[in-house]
């Protein structure tokens, strides 16, 4: 078995806001994309894929970098498991969205800037004692709005997201247990 990061996020995300976040902090560009009637906008980020997997309740999130270029800690590709119901206890504090990808830092820094967007908790690591190791408020918009301007405001706040950066890769190092191939050739 392997040593995984667990992202939490607020249960109103939806994996195709996530997909872009990850996108575009992965150092995808966001395009804004008209709707066809002229009335509106939407997010979406070019190299971002929601796949099915053969477990009900889960997907994947794909990442895949352009042809020749790679993505901001220099690998062509990355996926993680998306968890729509991860538990069942019934207790409030249990209704979550999880991501389940390796303890590296690419994954934590990326779970940390994803609380810090939607709200949510991470466990750098899901094999010692400690079960929360960053967490963040719900923000103050809606992490669901279907229509209106709420909708168009969320959109924005995607658009408005910025790539991680080397240095938060490099801060996220000291709670791996992994590290991520690419970032570690560089120097």
């Amino acid at each position: 078995m392997s040593v995984d990061t667990r992202i939490r996020l607020s249960p109103d995300v939806h994996i195709d806001d996530v997909a872009e976040v990850i996108g575009i902090l992965a150092g995808l560009k966001p395009e804004k994309v008209p709707f066809k009637d002229g009335t509106g906008f939407y997010a979406r980020v070019p190299g971002v894929e929601c796949q099915n997997t053969c477990v009900v309740g889960m997907a994947h999130i794909v990442l895949t970098a352009p042809k020749g270029k790679t993505l901001i800690d220099g690998e062509p590709y990355h996926f993680c498991s998306y968890h729509f119901e991860p538990s069942n206890s019934g207790r409030k504090s249990d209704h979550f969205k999880l991501l389940f990808p390796r303890s590296t830092p690419f994954w934590i820094a990326m779970g940390r800037r994803l609380a810090d967007f939607f709200g949510g908790t991470i466990d750098y690591s899901d094999c010692d004692s400690k079960s929360i190791d960053y967490r963040r408020g719900y923000p103050k918009l809606r992490n669901s709005p279907e229509d209106g301007r709420p909708y168009f405001q969320f959109q924005e706040k995607i658009l408005a997201v910025k790539p991680l950066t080397r240095a938060d890769l490099q801060a996220a190092r000291k709670w791996a247990c992994y590290s991520d191939v690419g970032f570690e050739n560089e120097s």
